[in-house]
């Protein structure tokens, strides 16, 4: 697969992949939805929780953004500027498709 290519399956998936979880889907409907199959689905999940496929993508998205690659950041502060007082747990999803929980107490 050439690398154009190989990038645009990767933010296709990437897509599908958090439309999915947004989804209230078994992944059984949502890959019937799609006209794919259940394998290619789980295939597509476990390449993309790779993190080869991370750095891959986080490096595309910097060439892309910048021109150039940017220096990798391995933390980036993040500030919620207000909370509903009963708020327990903060979720956060990054461009990687992974979610971060924060206790917000």
């Amino acid at each position: 697969m050439s690398h154009s290519r190989d990038s645009k399956q990767l933010q296709i998936w990437t897509d599908r992949l958090r439309e999915f979880r947004s989804s209230e889907q078994t992944v059984r409907e949502f890959c019937e939805s799609l006209g794919i199959s259940q394998a290619t689905y789980y295939y597509w999940k476990r390449r993309l929780s790779s993190p080869s496929a991370k750095t891959r993508q986080a490096k595309q998205r910097n060439v892309s953004s910048h021109g150039s690659a940017a220096p990798r950041r391995s933390f980036l502060p993040v500030l919620v500027k207000s909370v509903e007082p009963t708020l327990q747990w903060l979720s956060i999803e990054l461009p990687t498709c992974e979610m971060v929980d924060c206790s917000c107490s």
